[in-house]
């Protein structure tokens, strides 16, 4: 369901960037989603760190994660974000220098930062950073880190859902309702034309994401009518 929407919006940046209502509601999901792909790594993580690192791919991770950055950089300094400035103030020899026991956390957290501006600034798109993400999931298993407790690993896989669950409450409460401000009957200009194209296939992939879990809850709503003696 996230997916299929996040890969809408970012088709619509243009919409999103230019309605504040949207694009802060966009921002506050992807948080959401950002935080429950960490817990979701840490609740899977190997209970075992292997230690046989490869050089070669951690080196051309960051200099693939370093691209987005930079992008995220340059919006931050021409826009005077001194927040996004501040999270990002990173370079690709911080990250070289960096522990490798620490090097996952500290990409998070950046990942953290860039989910947030996706949305607002166009070169940075979040299937360049879902590929980002899976890239860092195969290089954690080549990293050297420590045992992780069983109990850690289920607080992860708890706080996951309900990070999935506060993501999934914003889209409901607040795009949702935002979009639907966009059926506009006769659309007179380019921008209430794309705001009107964008309502048509929100609405189209929000039934049918939305389907099977309604059919699920009418079923379970509805009980079977008694058999005719």
């Amino acid at each position: 369901m996230h997916a299929t929407m996040t890969h809408l919006l970012d088709e619509f940046n243009d919409v999103v960037s230019a309605d504040p209502d949207l694009a802060a509601a966009e921002k506050e999901r992807q948080i959401h989603l950002a935080k429950e792909r960490i817990q979701s790594r840490t609740a899977l993580e190997p209970t075992e760190g292997n230690t046989q690192v490869k050089e070669a791919e951690k080196a051309s991770f960051i200099e693939d994660l370093m691209k987005p950055v930079g992008r995220a950089q340059a919006w931050a300094a021409r826009t005077n974000n001194g927040d996004v400035a501040a999270q990002l103030k990173i370079s690709a020899t911080d990250l070289h220098t960096t522990p490798d026991i620490q090097l996952t956390g500290k990409v998070e957290n950046i990942m953290t930062v860039l989910r947030s501006v996706v949305g607002q600034i166009e070169s940075v798109t979040a299937p360049q950073l879902d590929a980002l993400d899976d890239r860092l999931d195969k290089l954690q298993s080549r990293l050297g880190s420590p045992r992780v407790k069983i109990g850690e690993r289920e607080a992860a896989g708890r706080q996951a859902v309900l990070e999935f669950a506060a993501a999934t409450k914003v889209l409901t409460q607040q795009h949702d309702k935002i979009v639907r401000s966009y059926n506009i009957a006769n659309p007179a200009s380019p921008a209430e034309q794309r705001q009107r194209e964008l309502w048509d296939r929100w609405k189209s992939a929000r039934e049918i994401v939305d389907a099977p879990t309604l059919a699920e809850a009418s079923e379970v709503a509805t009980p079977a009518a008694p058999a005719k003696a």
